[in-house]
């Protein structure tokens, strides 16, 4: 996500992501809440959740996601197809060009998928705080309550599953639609690549 990008779908995911944090945190803490939600305090409360979401989506992006749409390649998508169909032998050169040659069509090419992706990442990330918080309860705390224990599990279940069917959709809609483009593009994008010398491709 680039800056000059930045959308309001980018703020919802932020907020929501925070929120559920601190919904999580609320949920399986037996102490007080770490603010009291009067009405002084309701901007302090947004400008936190934005901050906590913020943070979680970078330390998503960074550590969690390319590892979770690199165990989703089993399914057909765009780096899979450019891998194939131009003989690149590293998985991380064929994400690079497909980022890459998106970047330079974003608007011909994801259109209506702009936010798609923000959504999945929104999903993805609840998932994996919603685990934390499983854990933590299921193993961590005194006495757990076996309903608290039955919804945090099932609400990671449903995240985690509504994630990947959601990326596995969404890597089929851009490749179907990287199919019907015109492919001198990419081609050259490609061959640009390829004459600079990589070794590797």
């Amino acid at each position: 996500m680039e800056i000059k990008n930045f959308a309001i779908e980018d703020i919802f995911r932020f907020l929501v992501t925070g929120f559920w944090f601190y919904f999580i945190f609320s949920f399986v803490s037996e102490d007080k809440l770490p603010f009291n939600m009067g009405q002084d305090s309701i901007p302090f409360l947004i400008l936190a959740l934005l901050s906590i979401g913020t943070m979680l989506y970078f330390c998503f992006r960074t550590l969690v996601y390319p590892l979770f749409v690199r165990c989703l390649d089993l399914f057909p998508n765009a780096r899979s197809y450019i891998k194939k169909k131009y003989s690149i032998k590293c998985w991380v050169y064929a994400s690079d060009l497909w980022q890459l040659y998106q970047s330079n069509n974003l608007d011909d090419f994801k259109g209506n998928y702009k936010r798609w992706l923000p959504s999945i990442h929104m999903l993805c990330i609840s998932s994996v705080i919603t685990l934390v918080g499983s854990i933590y309860y299921s193993f961590h705390v005194d006495n757990p309550c076996p309903e608290k224990k039955f919804i945090l599990w099932l609400l990671f279940i449903i995240f985690v599953v509504s994630s990947i069917v959601s990326q596995v959709l969404y890597e089929l809609r851009l490749l179907s639609h990287l199919k019907t483009h015109d492919d001198t593009k990419l081609t050259e994008l490609v061959e640009r690549w390829k004459s600079k010398g990589e070794k590797s491709a």
